[in-house]
């Protein structure tokens, strides 16, 4: 103790050490401490996290071109890459219960059976429920599939299925695509042996179809059948062979 001024040495002393100790140890739990996180200045946005939501697909017809001389056009209404489009109107008026002036000044003509390419044999394409998939087809009043005739025909069938002749529920916007390519497509890929018979039978003069005509056509008659076998009528009635065992 120093007299005259109240003041315990010891204890400052014992203050200041502790004060250094404080110090020192908060040093040392500095040294160790794992940096905090940086705060993420962005901020989520709604709209952002349903853009990024899985688009639903949009309904959409797409038509194939055939080259000369098929003067005929496939066209499919699809809702997915596995689900056809609701054309059931489309149906009712090709059984002629249904007036619709624009599909029959078009020339379309009804339905037909999408081919089940996976199938080595004569079946047809169904969806993910076991539905029958199909192709409206249309034969150009010019006689002859061009880029024009199929743009009209996509604008016939667009106008079509999204009025309440087609349905009471049609979508309010319908994707349309043209896949027609200059690459000549083997008719075994699209259609049922049946209605290949029937397209051959309206494209061609009825005295072409006969069994010389595989002999006389063979460029174009190998875009009929390449990979399956023929039907019987092509076999028998046009001279096709049959398809060559593996």
């Amino acid at each position: 103790m120093v007299s005259g001024f109240g003041v315990d040495l010891c204890f400052i002393n014992s203050a200041t050490k502790m004060t250094k100790d404080k110090k020192s140890k908060s040093k040392v739990v500095d040294a160790v401490k794992p940096p905090s996180p940086r705060k993420n200045t962005y901020v989520p946005s709604m709209r952002n996290k349903l853009k990024m939501k899985k688009e639903k697909p949009v309904p959409t017809i797409r038509v194939l071109g055939f080259q000369e001389p098929l003067a005929v056009e496939a066209y499919q209404y699809t809702l997915s890459a596995t689900r056809d489009g609701f054309v059931n109107g489309f149906r009712i008026w090709s059984r002629g219960e249904l007036e619709v002036a624009a599909l029959t000044d078009a020339n379309f003509v009804g339905l037909k059976t999408r081919r089940d390419n996976e199938s080595c044999g004569n079946e047809p394409l169904l969806d993910e429920k076991g539905f029958v998939r199909v192709w409206m087809i249309r034969y150009p009043p010019e006689n002859e599939s061009t880029v024009e005739t199929r743009k009209e025909g996509l604008r016939v069938l667009k106008t079509f299925f999204m009025s309440k002749a087609a349905t009471n529920f049609a979508p309010n916007i319908i994707k349309v695509v043209d896949d027609t390519t200059d690459d000549a497509v083997v008719l075994e890929t699209v259609f049922l042996d049946d209605d290949i018979d029937e397209i051959l039978k309206a494209s061609f003069e009825e005295t072409e179809l006969d069994d010389d005509f595989y002999g006389n056509f063979t460029t174009f008659a190998n875009h009929i059948y390449c990979n399956k076998e023929p039907s019987s009528y092509a076999r028998d009635d046009l001279g096709f062979p049959a398809l060559e065992p593996v």
